[in-house]
């Protein structure tokens, strides 16, 4: 088939997010480029060659990152977690075909357009099963530190039935779900379209978490989300609020509506045949 004459929104709006990323924002620097016929020529070999990385050294990047990883780290920027910084930061190495499946996997780019606009990041889980419990364990924990240790106890049976599963993707709301803030937990659920589930503590701690670890940012520092799991007495467990040694996990005793009291949202991407 004949290539169109002609490029696709996406594959515009892909090329202009690229050269954004490249430049850094900085578009006084186009002003140079306009005055100078060798730039223009290096401008149009590098569009055409399809904008690849450059590294430190100012080379082209021949390092083993995907396309659908490049991509995504554009598209997203901060906001894509990759499988290297997860397992920086939980300490725990992926098997070979993890690695692979993840890097198959990676949401394509109308996907990643999607989460960009709904202001999602994207994250990989660990490379093991793993429940909170077991998040305490990795190397240099900031959620759920050593002295918080309540739902160690056997009665809270969340903390070792409630599991995330390893070398998947979870697209995740960065903030409250849109007006779930002040509502109770059947109202916030009622919330939700059928693609989107609330994650439980274990997924929640582990955004939260590694997000902080890798970008710095403490994302539940203003408010606090219910997750899907239950702590002993019925009500929904809360990640997030200050604590005495930092944000924290806790119990809750109703699910009414809450002041400043929201839910996360993960995106079901379904990406058993998806490509980038």
């Amino acid at each position: 088939m004949r290539k169109p004459l002609y490029p696709t929104p996406i594959e515009v709006l892909e090329t202009v997010t690229k050269i954004i990323r490249l430049t850094g924002n900085q578009w006084s620097n186009w002003a140079s480029v306009a005055k100078s016929a060798e730039a223009l020529r290096n401008l149009s070999a590098y569009l055409q060659m399809g904008c690849p990385s450059i590294n430190c050294t100012g080379g082209f990047d021949t390092s083993t990152v995907t396309n659908g990883e490049k991509i995504a780290r554009l598209i997203l920027g901060d906001d894509y977690i990759s499988p290297r910084a997860v397992m920086k930061a939980c300490g725990l190495p992926y098997e070979g075909d993890q690695k692979s499946a993840l890097s198959v996997i990676v949401p394509n780019r109308e996907k990643l357009l999607q989460l960009w606009v709904e202001q999602r990041g994207l994250i990989a889980t660990p490379p093991t099963v793993c429940n909170v419990i077991q998040l305490r364990e990795f190397d240099n924990p900031v959620f759920c530190r050593r002295g918080d240790i309540w739902f160690t106890k056997p009665r809270h049976r969340f903390s070792r039935e409630d599991v995330m599963q390893p070398a998947q993707w979870l697209a995740f709301s960065k903030g409250p779900y849109p007006h779930s803030m002040n509502l109770s937990w059947e109202d916030q659920q009622n919330l939700l379209p059928e693609d989107e589930y609330v994650p439980n503590v274990a997924e929640v701690v582990h955004i939260a978490n590694t997000y902080f670890k890798v970008r710095g940012v403490d994302l539940f520092k203003d408010f606090p989300v219910r997750t899907s799991s239950v702590c002993e007495g019925g009500g929904q467990v809360v990640v997030g609020g200050i604590g005495p040694d930092g944000p924290a996990v806790r119990d809750s005793w109703n699910d009414g509506p809450r002041e400043r009291l929201g839910v996360l949202s993960v995106l079901k991407l379904n990406l058993e045949c998806s490509s980038v």
